[in-house]
């Protein structure tokens, strides 16, 4: 059966993707191959999968032989025993796929919006529909160049305004992530900080 991390292990599963992260501002970055598509990547490009008790689990810290899966919904959905097995080089069940898939989802919400309120505090986050819509119109900003996120309930109008922005929480509560009322749109601007979420944008 696969099973998430209990409440100690998924905040050291945290500090651990954290680090993940951080080893990758080395000279020489280490790589992995996904092991459903086989792409190799790096580090901060992957989701580490690890055994306990014989159940597959999201980002458990350590040693010992690991997985890795892109951080992307098609790869993760494309999961399945016999990858599993050949990675980890023992028999692996996987019954309940849908339970990873949430995990990885919500893990991805919580770094969200982490990143949000780190950029707010730095000063960087651009706020509201129309600064946002006016940023990306820029003629010197493209697609890929800025991380924008819109707000889930935003009315008809706007949301054909800003159709190409993907959606995330409710105006309220992704007003909260930042310390703000109610806000329909935000956007990180290009760097290291919008690059570290549009990564948790792929699931």
């Amino acid at each position: 059966m696969l099973a998430r991390a209990e409440s100690e292990t998924s905040r050291s599963a945290d500090l651990a993707l954290t680090a993940q992260h951080e080893e990758t501002g080395s000279s020489s970055v280490t790589q992995r191959s996904c092991v459903v598509c086989r792409r190799a990547a790096g580090l901060d490009e992957l989701l580490r999968l690890s055994l306990v008790g014989g159940h597959v689990v999201l980002l458990k810290p350590g040693k010992g032989r690991s997985c890795y899966v892109c951080v992307n919904r098609k790869c993760l959905e494309g999961l399945d025993p016999k990858q599993l097995s050949r990675g980890f080089k023992k028999q692996v069940r996987l019954d309940s796929l849908d339970e990873l898939i949430e995990a990885v989802g919500q893990l991805a919400q919580r770094r969200l919006g982490e990143t949000l309120g780190l950029a707010r505090r730095q000063g960087s986050l651009i706020l509201g529909v129309d600064r946002v819509h006016a940023e990306l119109g820029r003629p010197d900003v493209g697609d890929g160049h800025v991380m924008a996120l819109r707000a889930t309930d935003l009315a008809e109008r706007t949301n054909r305004q800003l159709e190409r922005i993907p959606q995330f929480l409710a105006a309220e509560a992704m007003g909260g992530l930042v310390g703000v009322g109610r806000v329909g749109a935000v956007a990180i601007p290009a760097g290291e900080m919008a690059d570290r979420a549009s990564y948790w944008l792929r699931v």
